[in-house]
């Protein structure tokens, strides 16, 4: 739900899934951390990659979708990359599009997908622009957790 300028409650036309922030003693939030330290280990990742601090749960219901969008929020705000891990996948439906890659992807439970945020320049990533697309039958779950890298010095 979104409230306007006026104090009107109105529903959110972009996003209509529901969130909530995700606990950081969260086994789900641990074990992504976990797979993040491995990637870096592997240099799959850059140095100094972190958790930001911030993260959430989304549902999505039959009908229920998330438009086009990115999770830039401005390098102050640390969310240089993401970490998308899929909980429990729909029976129809609700895959993840890349909307300027054109490639889609429907995730299985236990499947995750880690993108930046940011190009090379430090401009936000458009490429990277996506969407979760309606889901049809069933229920999807996903957990987002976002990763910022140290300043260097």
């Amino acid at each position: 739900m979104i409230i306007d300028d006026r104090g009107r409650v109105r529903r959110d036309p972009m996003r209509t899934s529901e969130q909530r922030r995700l606990s950081r003693s969260s086994e789900v939030l641990r074990r992504t951390l976990e797979r993040v330290s491995e990637m870096q280990e592997a240099d799959l990742l850059p140095n100094g990659v972190r958790y930001n601090g911030e993260s959430s749960l989304v549902r999505y219901k039959p009908g229920q979708a998330y438009g086009p969008h990115g999770d830039a929020a401005g390098m102050e705000a640390g969310r240089e990359w993401t970490v998308l891990v899929c909980l429990q996948s729909a029976n129809k439906g609700g895959e993840t599009r890349f909307v300027n890659l054109g490639r889609t992807y429907a995730l299985a439970s236990g499947d995750a997908l880690l993108w930046p945020n940011y190009d090379a320049s430090g401009e936000e990533n458009e490429k990277m622009d996506h969407e979760a697309l309606p889901v049809v039958e069933g229920c999807k779950v996903v957990a987002n957790v976002w990763l910022d890298v140290e300043p260097r010095s």
